[in-house]
């Protein structure tokens, strides 16, 4: 959808929408329920191939109580994706499951803003993956600040595995950012050190790995860590709980 430089509400249709859904153009945008299916690689030609697409848009987008389904034959394929230096993004109450890709195709990140991003606002989002989850370092554009709120990304355990297997990737005092309650249950098998990035024995910003947390003495612009395993309470976004029928408790 290109929104011309305006405002833009996005409405889902309520059997469900196939992605990828693409949010072009805008300056305020807010898309609220309904559940996106991705699309199998072949059917995208190599390209697009994510369930949300944020390009160029200068205000805030607000993206909630989405189920994003990327448990679909044939597909590699990102939850969100972001190429839109001048917003602000802010993703609450997201459930993204299933997605699979490899180091020699797609990479399919839970969430990216590979193109950039003036703020990204990410309270309660849970997400399932075989390669990496929330991929948050500096790409191809400037991130100006990050935060992460009640966010749990865990390995799909489906898939051939192709590489990866980082489900939180942060470039050393990249930006300002804070991670408050967010966990990362890796692979069967694969220790939690090697589950994050950068991990303990990567040069000049390595994690420190003490009692199931996972910190960065070097990311001096840090604020918070990241615990391994799950939520004792379970997903912040339980399935059943967004998606379809979704109705938005407000803004709290």
């Amino acid at each position: 959808m290109d929104a011309g430089g305006g405002d833009v509400t996005i409405q889902l249709s309520s059997t469900g929408a196939v992605g990828p859904i693409v949010i072009k153009n805008c300056r305020n945008a807010v898309l609220i329920g309904g559940q996106i299916d991705v699309a199998a690689t072949a059917q995208l030609g190599g390209s697009d191939q994510r369930a949300i697409y944020i390009n160029s848009c200068t205000g805030v987008v607000h993206i909630e109580g989405v189920l994003i389904n990327g448990a679909v034959n044939g597909s590699e394929a990102d939850g969100i994706a972001v190429n839109a230096p001048k917003a602000v993004v802010q993703i609450q109450n997201v459930r993204v499951e299933g997605m699979q890709g490899g180091k020699s195709g797609n990479h399919a990140d839970v969430f990216q803003p590979w193109g950039g991003v003036r703020e990204y606002r990410i309270d309660r989002l849970t997400g399932s993956t075989n390669y990496q989850g929330l991929h948050v370092g500096v790409d191809l554009g400037p991130i100006g600040r990050g935060t992460v709120f009640n966010a749990n990304i865990a390995s799909s355990e489906s898939g051939t595995v192709d590489k990866g297997g980082q489900f939180i990737w942060l470039d050393c005092n990249a930006y300002p950012l804070t991670l408050d309650n967010v966990y990362i249950a890796g692979r069967s098998g694969r220790s939690f050190g090697t589950s994050v990035w950068p991990q303990p024995d990567t040069s000049g910003c390595p994690a420190t790995i003490s009692a199931g947390v996972a910190s960065w003495p070097g990311y001096t612009s840090l604020t918070g860590s990241v615990r391994d395993g799950r939520p004792p309470s379970g997903d912040f976004v339980p399935a059943g709980s967004v998606g379809l029928g979704y109705a938005s408790p407000g803004y709290l």
